[in-house]
């Protein structure tokens, strides 16, 4: 599977949003909780716990950040492997990100659970979810740069799926639902 989109936000934003695992159960589809088992400046071993389809279920997974994305491989998990590639790349025209994101799965026994076109159609749904996210997520971190940058005092609030985020003077405080 391979899936492009665009962000309209800097690569280095975008990569940022990515690679910052602690947020995304602030964003990214499905994920409750990251906890980080290692971590060195260009790779980490993260247990996440993700909630789909009713159900709460733990993957552990290797990311490794790359100078144009990330990389992230299923160490334990529901499928029998997966491995993806998400590239960050400053298009031509040199407005936003083309974000791209390359996944190569092996199901195991989901595939006798769900046919190969819901998978798919349920791996789609959640690309999308996840670009809308790290857009919103993206969003958040220039604007805020931005306010800093012009040395004003700001304030901004957000609503997400866990609670609401407020961004005072550049910090970020969160109030779960």
């Amino acid at each position: 599977m391979r899936r492009f989109a665009s962000i309209d936000a800097p690569a280095e934003v975008v990569r940022q949003v990515f690679i910052d695992f602690v947020r995304w159960p602030e964003w990214m589809p499905g994920v409750q909780e990251v906890t980080i088992l290692e971590a060195s400046d260009d790779h980490a071993v993260l247990d996440v716990l993700h909630h789909q389809f009713g159900q709460s279920f733990h993957i552990k997974q290797r990311c490794r950040s790359e100078s144009d994305g990330l990389r992230q491989s299923q160490i334990k998990g529901r499928f029998r492997s997966w491995e993806s590639r998400w590239r960050f790349v400053t298009p031509p025209e040199g407005e936003g990100t083309t974000v791209s994101c390359e996944m190569q799965l092996d199901p195991g026994l989901v595939a006798w659970i769900l046919p190969r076109r819901v998978l798919r159609g349920f791996l789609d749904r959640l690309f999308e979810d996840c670009l809308a996210g790290a857009t919103a997520q993206a969003r958040i971190l220039t604007d805020t740069a931005e306010a800093e940058a012009a040395g004003e005092t700001l304030l901004q609030v957000f609503e997400t799926d866990a609670g609401l985020e407020f961004w005072i003077e550049g910090q970020r405080f969160f109030v779960e639902r």
